[in-house]
C-alpha cells in the first residue's frame, strides 16, 4: 500500500492542529505566570497591611500604657528585645513583621539618655525620629512603625521622667506657719492659687502664663494631663518657679508677722521678763536684788521695722507692676 499519499494528505492537518497545540500552552504558560506574579503580590500587600497593622496595635498599647502611668524611668528596653542577646556593644537584631532584620543601640549622648538608634548595616546609625533612606533602601512599613514607637516611647517618657529635675531646680516652699491663721484669710486673692484658693507656699508658672502652687497644679496635671487655663496638654515638667511671686508672697507673710508682733506686745514682755529672770539666777543673788522692772516693748522700733518693711514691700511692687499690674498695696 502507498502511504505517500495519504502523509500528503495528513501532514498539513497535523502541522496545523500542532502550531494550534503550541500557541495555546505558551498562552497558558504566560497566564500562569502573570496570574503567580499577581498573586504574590496581592498576597505580600495584605501580609504587609496585616503586619502593619500588628505593629500599629501594639504602638497604641504600649502608648495607652505609659500614659496613664504618672511617673516612668527614662531607659527602657521594648518587649520585642527581651528574649533577644545583645551584642558586646549592646546592638539588638531585630526584624519587625520577620522582614529584614534592623540593628537598634542605645543613644551613646548623654542629652539623648533613654533614646535609641538603628541601622540596616551597622556602619550608618539614625535616630529613632529620622526616617531617611539608608544604604539598603528605605525600610518596611512594620519596621518604620516599630522605629516610630521606639521615638514615641522616648518622648513620653523623656516628659515622665522629668518631675526629679523640676524638683531639683524648685526652691523650697514657704512657711506659712509665721503668719497667723487669722491673717491668712485675708491674703490678697493675687496671692492664692486659682486651684486651692489659699496662699501659694511654692509659685509656679504654666506655659499659659498662670501661676498655681505647685502641689495643686501637679495634682491636677497628674490626674488631667491639661492646663486648666486653656485646656492645653500639660505635664509636670513644663512647670517653672515664679521667683518674682515668690519674693512678694515671702514679703506679705513677713509683713504679717510683724504686724502680729506690734498688736500683741504682751506676749514679747512676758518673754523679756522671764529672759531677765534668768539672767538674774545666774548670777547668784535673786533674793538681794531688786526686781527687775518689767521692760516695755518698743513700739517706735516696732514702728519703724513696720514702715521700713512697706517701703521695701512698695519698692518691689513697682519692680513686679508689669507682672502683677492689680497686687494691692502691701503697706
Amino acid at each position: 500500500m502507498d502511504l505517500a499519499p495519504v502523509l500528503r494528505r495528513a501532514f498539513p492537518l497535523l502541522h496545523k492542529k500542532t502550531t494550534l497545540v503550541l500557541r495555546l500552552a505558551a498562552f497558558l504558560g504566560l497566564t500562569t505566570v502573570l496570574v503567580y506574579f499577581v498573586g504574590n503580590v496581592v498576597s505580600f500587600v495584605v501580609q504587609l497591611f496585616d503586619l502593619s497593622s500588628s505593629e500599629v496595635s501594639k504602638f497604641i498599647k504600649i502608648v495607652t500604657a505609659l500614659l496613664s502611668r504618672p511617673n516612668l524611668e527614662l531607659e527602657f528596653l521594648p518587649p520585642e528585645f527581651q528574649d533577644l542577646t545583645p551584642s558586646d556593644d549592646g546592638v539588638y537584631a531585630y526584624a519587625p513583621g520577620n522582614f529584614n532584620p534592623i540593628l537598634f543601640r542605645r543613644a551613646h549622648s548623654e542629652a539623648l539618655k533613654g533614646a535609641w538608634e538603628w541601622s540596616d548595616d551597622g556602619r550608618q546609625w539614625f535616630a529613632t525620629d529620622s526616617f531617611r533612606e539608608s544604604p539598603s533602601g528605605m525600610p518596611e512599613p512594620p519596621a518604620l512603625i516599630f522605629i516610630l514607637r521606639l521615638h514615641v516611647e522616648y518622648l513620653i517618657r523623656r516628659r515622665a521622667a522629668i518631675p526629679d529635675a523640676v524638683c531639683r531646680r524648685l526652691p523650697p516652699p514657704l512657711d506659712l506657719g509665721i503668719c497667723p491663721a487669722d491673717r491668712l484669710d485675708a491674703v490678697p486673692d493675687v496671692l492664692c492659687c486659682p486651684i486651692s484658693h489659699g496662699v501659694m507656699s511654692l509659685p509656679v508658672v504654666a506655659p499659659s502664663g498662670t501661676t498655681f502652687d505647685y502641689d495643686s497644679i501637679r495634682r491636677w496635671a497628674q490626674r488631667h494631663n491639661t492646663d486648666p487655663v486653656n485646656g492645653a496638654p500639660l505635664a509636670e515638667g513644663d512647670l517653672y518657679p515664679n521667683l518674682a511671686m515668690r519674693d512678694i508672697v515671702e514679703r506679705w507673710l513677713r509683713q504679717q508677722e510683724r504686724r502680729a508682733c506690734e498688736a500683741d506686745p504682751v506676749k514679747a514682755g512676758v518673754e523679756r521678763k522671764q529672759e531677765g529672770e534668768e539672767e538674774g539666777d545666774r548670777e547668784g543673788s535673786p533674793t538681794h536684788s531688786a526686781p527687775p522692772e518689767e521692760p516695755q516693748p518698743q513700739s517706735g522700733e516696732c514702728e519703724d521695722m513696720g514702715h521700713e518693711y512697706a517701703g521695701a514691700g512698695e519698692g518691689v511692687l513697682r519692680d513686679k507692676q508689669s507682672l502683677l499690674p492689680h497686687l494691692v498695696d502691701l503697706s
